[in-house]
């Protein structure tokens, strides 16, 4: 025998019903068991549906909008923020240049 075998063999007191962690399970708890796991499943799959159905709302929201590079900066931004108002992006980015500077 290995080290893992036993020369004891576990058997049901009646041989007949279905144990669980020694436990045996009947045809009632069976059902219950069967039911609560039919909530489970739908629970996961409203919430598979909520995240899909979330994900889908917000990308569309930002997932289109196209970046360019910040003039004057080491990083990127919305094109049409920029596009509709360049000059007040020019603006407060040299009072922030000014700010840096007199520091």
């Amino acid at each position: 025998m290995g080290c893992c075998e036993s020369k004891e063999r576990s058997s049901s007191p009646k041989g007949d019903g279905l144990y669980f962690l020694g436990i045996e399970i009947d045809e009632k708890k069976k059902k219950e068991m069967v039911e609560a796991a039919k909530v489970v499943d739908a629970l996961l799959a409203a919430g598979v549906v909520a995240w899909g159905v979330s994900s889908l709302l917000s990308s569309g929201s930002s997932g289109n909008k196209k970046v360019m590079k910040a003039p004057g900066r080491n990083g990127y931004i919305f094109g049409e923020d920029f596009e509709s108002v360049p000059k007040s992006y020019f603006k407060t980015f040299v009072i922030k240049l000014l700010m840096f500077v007199n520091v």
